[in-house]
């Protein structure tokens, strides 16, 4: 019954007056055993820039879990305020191996203000007999048959997840983020992608800021596109009041600007779990600046108000 109803509705999430809306469920809803098979997986020969979702679109919600079984809901990790960054993979792509180091590297500028996760999908370049579901027929290329990184496609869920351990044992391929592994019947791969090593930067609200056909792949730059939406995100506007907050997320001063010397602004700041920690009342300046030094790093919430006028929302401190 739950999962018929996520078929037909969206996801809503309300915490502390923030909104969020997400497309109707996609994929599993518990742990698969590692025996559970996996489905038949389909050819897919169409662009890989033109496939899965694109800026401006609205994400499925989804449910994933890691090879040791820890639960990753899509928005849970939303809740936390960061923009997500999504990369697919798969061991027997030589590009996605290729650009591990590029993935470490980002998680090292960016894992303050941002969540990064690999999603491990379908083989590109399964060994023979079988095919690579990007042509239909047997392409097991130059690069796995020298290194040799040679496997056949997985046929159960566990059989996937002992590949994602072969891959992360090779001391070449440490990866310093989450390794999230597709449901058995490929439903990422197939929404988001098909694609062997795309990647999505998501905002906050689960709307696609950017897609990269092709991770960090010219004309792509990821960092530029972190970049790009990390601006965007920077400075919070509430046009109902006339307000601006800003810069989110801060890390030693967080500015509310008022627009004008109206008098009698109040603000109220609480933290992930809703409590009230500062509040302030009387505000008559057009700028007016909270400090946050001794903030832990996180979710925070506030609300404004000014003569019956109310406005609630969220930023980060990193």
């Amino acid at each position: 019954m739950k999962k018929a109803i996520l078929n037909y509705l969206w996801i809503f999430i309300s915490l502390s007056g923030f909104t969020q809306t997400l497309k109707p469920s996609i994929g599993i809803t518990s742990l698969p055993a590692d025996a559970t098979a996996i489905c038949a997986i389909p050819t897919y020969t169409g662009s890989f820039t033109a496939s899965g979702f694109q800026a401006g679109d609205t994400i499925p919600h989804f449910l994933l879990y890691d090879r040791n079984g820890m639960a990753f809901d899509v928005l849970t990790i939303l809740q936390t305020g960061k923009p997500l960054l999504l990369i697919g993979g798969n061991y027997t792509c030589p590009i996605f191996r290729d650009k591990i180091s590029k993935i470490n590297s980002v998680a090292a500028t960016y894992s303050n203000q941002i969540n990064i996760f690999v999603v491990y999908g379908v083989e590109a370049h399964p060994k023979a007999p079988d095919f690579s579901p990007y042509s239909g027929t047997l392409w097991v290329t130059g690069e796995n048959q020298n290194e040799p990184c040679l496997y056949l496609q997985p046929t159960t869920y566990g059989g996937r997840k002992q590949l994602i351990n072969d891959m992360l044992a090779n001391p070449l391929y440490t990866i310093s983020v989450p390794v999230l592994i597709d449901g058995t019947c490929n439903t990422w791969w197939q929404n988001f992608g098909p694609a062997p090593n795309n990647a999505y930067l998501i905002k906050p609200n689960g709307v696609v800021f950017k897609k990269e056909a092709w991770f960090d792949k010219a004309p792509d730059n990821i960092n530029t596109d972190i970049n790009a939406l990390l601006s965007a995100t920077a400075i919070i506007e509430i046009k109902a009041i006339g307000a601006k907050i800003y810069p989110n997320p801060a890390s030693t001063e967080l500015n509310f600007e008022f627009g004008d010397t109206r008098p009698n602004w109040s603000i109220i700041i609480k933290d992930a779990l809703g409590r009230q920690i500062e509040s302030y009342s009387n505000i008559n300046k057009s700028v007016f600046t909270l400090n946050t030094q001794s903030y832990s790093k996180g979710l925070f919430f506030y609300e404004l108000s000014q003569n019956g006028q109310t406005a609630k929302g969220k930023f980060m401190v990193n």
